[in-house]
């Protein structure tokens, strides 16, 4: 056994024990009265859209009114899978030199949606990809909104 083979393993267990050794002693001196930095936060806000938030729905101007009173910046609004009809204008692919193009259920949700949070940074993040965009056999079931 070499040298270096016999010192390492007892350079480890000397360096654990002065590291634990100082931890054990570190002290922490808290002073309330001093201020050395302010937290400055805002309100952050992910808007998936669903059936309730179009027009005509039960809740519909509840929930703009809130949105537009919470004052949050930045808020996302999220268009997604579960609703696909309120998420994505073109479902299917063309065909026929034929599209099937309906922003008839997104665009109310989505103006609406600006509207009640005008004044403040927006991100839109479509996340549910047109089935037309894949080469499949099988179709998708794509429930009623």
């Amino acid at each position: 056994m070499t040298t270096t083979q016999t010192l390492a393993p007892l350079l480890v267990v000397a360096f654990h024990e002065v590291v634990l050794t100082r931890q054990a002693r570190a002290r922490v001196d808290l002073n309330w009265g001093r201020v050395l930095r302010e937290s400055h936060t805002s309100i952050s806000m992910e808007v998936y859209v669903e059936p309730p938030m179009r027009r005509g729905r039960p809740i519909y101007d509840q929930l703009f009114q809130t949105l537009n009173q919470l004052d949050a910046d930045p808020v996302r609004l999220s268009p997604w899978y579960p609703n696909p009809r309120l998420a994505v204008a073109g479902l299917e692919a063309p065909h026929d030199g034929e599209t099937s193009w309906d922003f008839s259920l997104l665009d109310p949700v989505v103006a609406d949606f600006m509207q009640a949070t005008s004044g403040h940074s927006v991100d839109m993040n479509i996340s549910t990809v047109p089935e037309g965009m894949f080469k499949t056999d099988c179709r998708l079931h794509i429930p009623p909104t």
